[in-house]
């Protein structure tokens, strides 16, 4: 087994090397004790004490490691009880009939003179006075012989003794016991099953199948040898020196493991490179506005923090808004109802998985088998129940460097752990949205489904031809002369990383092969959006939008919406969408897609605009300057055609909070390029593999190896106004030259207010002249030069 796996290269053999390691020095223990092996007992010892350290057991580790040490240097402090230890009188045998049988010396004090000796109650059972307790304690060992000579008088201690290792009762529990282990051990996953695909670098959970994250992994492989470093350096420092008092606290190592290595990172403010409440720092700039020469205008062209508080959140997330919205008022907008009943024969897509993610724990099935069987039962009943004959399942591609990375880091901020799927028996994961958090899991479970539909009775399919997308390819699974058979189609196979745009180059392969009606059955407000821009070139079938849960449940006749909207509007829905918030680009804070969507209706020129949004890979100037109108008149600016202005003059008409600001122009900027990308994404829905350009330098970055959103690309001005607008020089007065070096007064500016000097004379001249109490004279007009 060692050989064929290597223990160097396989990190699951290596973990379970070492446990079993473990459990056999504990067993090596128990054998000292019984046979009386003096050598084996300290050397039992010492291969238990790195283990004791690095897993935080403070006393044994204290204790134990003082035990030892005392008992190694025997030779030379006490060598006659090192010769009795030898002997094996470190353990005491009760009885002569069986070997194998010695215990510990103080379990056979607890189990003669001490149970011998008992009351009832203990010795406060009898009396609490001072001189009983001292006679009952010296009197302990004669008071246990003679209860045990009165038990040989009476023939109680005649019994022959027996092996209750030995007995038919002991050894039938033992053979039920191994069959259950057995029983056990089969069920649960085989990490080294060469079938598997596990790489050998991972460290597999046996019952669940959970990978363990990189630091989980290193922590236990290194468990031992840290252990002992962390052991050795106790007795150097505690044991062989008097340097450190052996009674000083143990700094513990606190190891991860596989129980608590997936707890959930709680983010606070500490962590966030955020530096003042924006409400604060505003309040700050009216202050320093008043006293020293700064130009507001040319300041608040900058981010006031390290993120655009206009569409990131404090932690550098995506500012998130109410897609839904927009759903609802376009389904809204034609004078007939576009709902209609589900056309017989229609073809359904379903978003896969969406599916996934609605099932609920109380509906889980027991195992992953039964659960693929469940999903494609109600895929087949979905088919049958509207007289179709065929029906696809359509699921996302997840590569490693995507835009949608910040979303799904969102979703998994609640923890999730790796688990590979290795055969139907194993059991389905408990915490189910957590297991979907994970990109991994979720591409096992779809390779998974195709796996087991290939191999399902054909009485399962019941006549329907199921086509399932997973990774890249597209298979399907239908029944040819009373068989299951998967066939290829190339036709489907595509790099669409999400179901979004997949399921319409499924819908254009169905238009292509017949005329049938398409029902798409997704709760994404994002596919809504593409299927009214694309719902007339489906060759003649009609595409139909099915959402909603229980009584709410509905299905969109996206055509109709596309007529009554027009085809500039239907086009443009995509870019306005992408603009304002959806699933990889921010929205506006406190703006929702309604004001928007009215907004860009009455101006045909920001319909064009959208429209154009994603027709070319770069921005032109042109439509990056009716955008940004756009979003003036967005925030009510209908004056204003640049950003920077709408935000100067929303502050100097007393908005103290930068989250109800228009972004500046160039956060701005960087987020039309992500939406101008994501647009492009989405109209190219019906081409197999698009060329789109890296969303490297299109609204994004690379930060160690990962996609990260990129905010802005000149910097946040707010180091520079904190430094600006206070400072902490405790000298009073601050004149020259005692000042310190980080004054007002030092740099040739006078203090404010928010300084933390005392009795300052370096204050501007502004406060003395202020005591004319003319609120309306030199002062105000003073500070209105000072906006303008």
């Amino acid at each position: 087994w060692e050989s064929a796996l290597g223990e160097s290269s396989n990190a699951t053999y290596a973990f379970w090397s070492e446990y079993l390691e473990m459990v056999e020095n504990v067993l090596l223990l128990t054998r000292a004790t019984r046979e009386g092996d003096w050598q084996l007992h300290l050397a039992s010892i010492r291969a238990i004490l790195p283990y004791m350290f690095a897993y935080d057991r403070i006393n044994y580790a204290r204790y134990l490691s003082v035990y030892w040490f005392e008992m190694i240097n025997l030779q030379s402090t006490h060598p006659f009880c090192l010769d009795n230890l030898q002997q094996g009188n470190f353990a005491v045998q009760r009885q002569g009939t069986h070997g194998f049988a010695k215990i510990a010396c103080d379990m056979a004090i607890e189990q003669t003179a001490n149970r011998d000796s008992k009351t009832r109650g203990g010795m406060k059972g009898f009396t609490t006075a001072k001189g009983a307790s001292y006679r009952w304690t010296r009197t302990h060992r004669e008071r246990a012989a003679i209860t045990r000579m009165c038990e040989d008088m009476a023939g109680k201690c005649t019994k022959e003794a027996t092996r209750a290792d030995l007995t038919e009762s002991r050894m039938t529990k033992d053979q039920r016991d191994v069959k259950n282990i057995m029983d056990t051990i089969n069920s649960m996953v085989n990490p080294f099953d060469n079938d598997s695909g596990a790489d050998a670098g991972d460290l597999i959970h046996l019952s669940s199948g959970m990978i363990a994250p990189e630091d989980v992994r290193e922590d236990l492989l290194s468990a031992g040898s840290r252990g002992d470093e962390a052991f050795t350096a106790f007795a150097e420092c505690r044991l062989q020196s008097d340097n450190v008092d052996l009674n000083k606290p143990l700094k513990k190592m606190s190891l991860k493991t596989f129980s608590g290595g997936t707890s959930k990172a709680k983010v606070t403010r500490k962590d966030t490179p955020l530096l003042r409440n924006d409400r604060e720092l505003l309040a700050r700039l009216i202050i320093i506005s008043r006293v020293r020469k700064i130009d507001l205008r040319k300041l608040l062209s900058y981010s006031l923090g390290p993120y655009p508080a206009a569409l990131a959140s404090y932690d550098g997330g995506l500012v998130k808004t109410n897609k839904a919205k927009l759903l609802h008022l376009l389904e809204d907008a034609p004078p007939c109802s576009p709902l209609v009943d589900v056309p017989a024969g229609s073809v359904w897509i379903v978003d896969g998985m969406a599916m996934l993610q609605q099932m609920t724990p109380k509906a889980m099935p027991t195992t992953m088998g039964q659960l693929a069987n469940k999903i494609l039962r109600q895929l087949v009943f979905l088919a049958r129940r509207h007289s179709s004959h065929s029906i696809h399942f359509v699921t996302d591609n997840y590569p490693a460097i995507s835009i949608k990375g910040a979303e799904r880091k969102r979703r998994a901020a609640s923890g999730s752990e790796r688990i590979r799927i290795s055969k139907p028996d194993q059991p389905t994961p408990k915490q189910w949205k957590k297991y979907l958090a994970n990109n991994f899991n979720k591409e096992q479970l779809v390779n998974f489904l195709f796996e087991s539909w290939a191999m399902c009775e054909p009485s399962t399919l019941n006549e329907i031809t199921v086509f399932i997308s997973h990774s890249e390819d597209c298979h399907a699974v239908s029944v040819q002369n009373g068989s299951v058979k998967v066939q290829q189609i190339k036709e489907l196979q595509s790099s669409h990383e999400e179901a979004d745009t997949r399921m319409f180059l499924h819908a254009l392969y169905i238009s292509k092969n017949g005329s049938n009606p398409i029902v798409i059955k997704s709760p994404d407000t994002d596919v809504f959006v593409i299927g009214i821009a694309i719902a007339p070139d489906l060759n003649g079938s009609r595409l139909h939008f099915h959402t909603g849960k229980d009584e709410n449940t509905r299905t969109i006749d996206l055509q109709a919406i596309h007529m009554h909207l027009g085809d500039d509007v239907s086009k443009a829905v995509i870019g306005l969408h992408c603009f304002t918030g959806c699933d990889s680009v921010s929205a506006f804070y406190s703006k929702g897609k309604s004001k928007a969507m009215k907004l860009m209706m009455q101006h045909p020129k920001f319909c064009q605009a959208f429209a154009a949004l994603g027709t070319a890979t770069i921005v032109s100037a042109e439509l990056s300057a009716v955008l940004e109108e756009f979003v003036c008149k967005l925030y009510g600016h209908r004056d204003c055609s640049e950003v920077n202005d709408a935000r100067y003059v929303m502050f100097s008409t007393a908005t103290r909070s930068e989250n109800v600001m228009p972004p500046n122009q160039d956060s701005l900027t960087q987020h039309t390029h992500r939406a101008n990308y994501q647009s492009s994404v989405y109209k190219a829905c019906f081409i197999q593999y698009p060329t789109l350009p890296s969303p490297v330098d299109h609204g994004w970055k690379m930060i160690d190896d990962c996609l990260g959103i990129n905010w802005m690309t000149i910097p946040p001005a707010q180091e520079s106004i904190l430094e600006l607008s206070k400072c902490s020089c405790r000298k009073s007065k601050c004149k020259q030259p005692e000042a310190e070096d980080n004054c007002c007064s030092a740099l040739q500016l006078p203090c404010t207010e928010l300084c933390s000097c005392k009795n300052c004379t370096n204050i501007f001249e502004l406060h003395e002249e202020s005591d004319d109490g003319d609120d309306d004279g030199e002062d105000a007009n003073e500070e209105e030069s000072t906006f303008e």
